[in-house]
């Protein structure tokens, strides 16, 4: 099957959009690619015993520290990189040679790469990466002057690892499908009252499909907005290099401010829809592979069946991954806060003359859990209702006559008065008082003492906030609206400021993480030269074993 060859597909008078044409033509040649792929290349191996300790300690890492899962090796790279960089400042010096290898290895080692998969022709690319931030890192080094200097060395390490994750994660099917979004959803988009321009508004949606398609994070998308700005940047010479080095203050500003742009969060709401669309048909097509794919589009109820089965199967593990996310996030909250919290209740409480209450205790160690759980226990995945939704959207997609012809206008927030902003500033107010107020009175009714109050609004805000995070991915593919009504008006009022502080604290308790400290500094680098030795000593023993055969 050639997709090209064929003008014009038909169904029953339905036809194919060419948009979806071009999408089958890519998945087709991806998959004809891989059957050619050369077995015989080299591509760096590690041992087994060893990568097996490696995951290990990634395990216990990643549970002390609480990141996305599509993020854990982006996050790992940054991390690992900044380690060897660190280190490299002490001892040799910095280049892509002596780090690129090396990184690699302790990917794999890690889990976070296959063995025996990646090519040892492709490790080049990763010099080329690395000798460029490292060039840029040195020219902000220069700056003595600036006090922000290890912070934005920092922030040139990042961008390594995001750049090296952008070339390990390269994907020509993800591509095509990013590209079908943006002229889809572009052609839908129009803003109200902007001062946006046309290009910029173009870059705001594109910036929205990579946040909810592709799930790129903050750091991610500074790269992306770097290569935007700085066309050349992923093959930067020298002088490239030095002025984005001299104009780095600047272009951090707008960066962010593009990022975080306001309208950018409105134009989620409707990517997202369109994101679980595209991922149904881009399942369906690596399951069934682009050819019956393609032949399913003349059959459009088999293409429906098709549909609802890959719905239901998102639905299915939606739920496996709430209920491991809701795990992942109790062990995380047990390992750095709970510990600590309880350890230091009961001392504290000695110390100030009160009294033990055992049930204050026992409340203080089970309720974050059963909260968690009973959160997760009520969420809703996708229904019925949801399904003919994402049907609809799909065939939306696939089939022009089924093309719906819709503008969506997004307009700018309205500037409120003086009066109304702090009107709303003090109802804001009162709804913190009246949450939390209501919360302690009831804590008081059951003898609770200070501490044991300040250590139970501490975890209900925290795991409130980690319930909200979890439950917003586990519905990733809901795309029916949020439905209102008097319950969920009163829920909102009430759980909003715990929600709110919840988020505040996991921001500025993450950023204090003693057992991530203790990892990183004092276990993390002598474990790891362990493990590579011991990779090394397995290699020397199995090339003498070689020898002697």
């Amino acid at each position: 099957m050639v997709v090209s060859q064929i003008k014009q597909i038909t169904t029953e008078k339905l036809t194919l959009n060419p948009e979806i044409r071009n999408i089958f033509e890519v998945f087709y040649a991806q998959e004809k690619n891989k059957i050619k792929i050369n077995e015989s290349e080299a591509k760096i191996k590690v041992s087994k015993v060893a990568s097996s300790m490696a995951i290990l300690y990634e395990k216990i890492r990643n549970a002390i520290d609480y990141k996305e899962e599509h993020l854990l090796r982006k996050n790992a790279l940054d991390r690992i990189l900044k380690r060897r960089v660190f280190i490299s400042d002490f001892s040799t010096q910095l280049n892509g040679e002596r780090v690129a290898e090396p990184l690699l290895e302790e990917l794999i080692r890690a889990g976070y790469l296959e063995n025996n998969s990646f090519p040892e022709k492709d490790i080049e690319k990763v010099v080329k990466i690395l000798d460029k931030y490292f060039i840029f890192r040195k020219e902000i080094l220069k700056r003595k002057w600036d006090k922000h200097r290890d912070e934005l060395s920092n922030w040139v390490i990042t961008m390594a690892a995001c750049e090296i994750e952008l070339l390990l994660s390269k994907s020509d099917e993800k591509q095509i499908i990013t590209s079908s979004m943006f002229k889809t959803i572009s052609s839908y988009i129009s803003l109200a009252d902007s001062e946006l321009t046309e290009k910029e508004k173009k870059l705001q949606i594109y910036l929205s499909i990579l946040r909810n398609f592709l799930k790129y994070d903050q750091d991610l998308l500074s790269l992306i907005l770097l290569e935007y700005h700085y066309s050349n940047w992923y093959k930067a010479d020298y002088e490239l290099i030095k002025k984005v080095s001299t104009d780095i203050d600047v272009i951090r500003k707008v960066i962010n401010s593009q990022i975080n742009n306001p309208l950018g969060r409105k134009i989620d709401r409707i990517t997202k829809k369109w994101t679980v669309y595209y991922l149904v048909l881009q399942d369906i097509i690596e399951q069934e592979g682009a050819n019956k794919t393609y032949q399913l589009t003349f059959q459009e109820k088999k293409l429906v069946d098709k549909i609802i089965a890959i719905s239901k199967k998102h639905y299915k593990q939606a739920k496996i991954k709430l209920h491991r996310s809701a795990l992942r996030s109790i062990i995380y909250i047990f390992l750095t806060k709970m510990i600590l919290a309880i350890l230091l209740e009961v001392p504290v409480i000695i110390f100030l003359g009160d009294e033990l209450n055992y049930l204050s205790l026992s409340i203080n160690v089970t309720f974050p859990p059963l909260l968690l759980f009973s959160i997760v226990a009520f969420t809703n995945v996708g229904d019925e209702e949801n399904t003919k939704k994402i049907v609809k959207g799909v065939e939306n997609i696939i089939y022009k006559e089924k093309t719906e012809k819709i503008s969506i206008e997004i307009k700018k927030a309205k500037k409120k008065s003086v009066l109304s902003t702090s009107l709303f500033s003090l109802f804001y107010l009162a709804t913190f008082i009246i949450s939390f107020g209501l919360i302690v009175w009831i804590l008081k009714k059951i003898d609770f003492n200070i501490v044991s109050i300040i250590i139970f609004l501490f975890f209900l805000s925290v795991v409130s906030f980690f319930s909200l995070r979890i439950r917003k991915n586990a519905r990733e593919f809901v795309v029916t609206d949020y439905k209102e009504n008097l319950l969920t008006f009163l829920f909102d009022f009430f759980s909003i400021p715990i929600i709110e502080v919840g988020k505040w604290l996991s921001t500025k308790f993450s950023k204090i993480n003693v057992f991530v400290f203790f990892m990183d500094f004092i276990i993390e680098a002598p474990f790891k030269i362990f493990i590579e030795v011991v990779d090394q000593w397995i290699s020397f023993i199995k090339e003498k074993k070689d020898e002697i055969i």
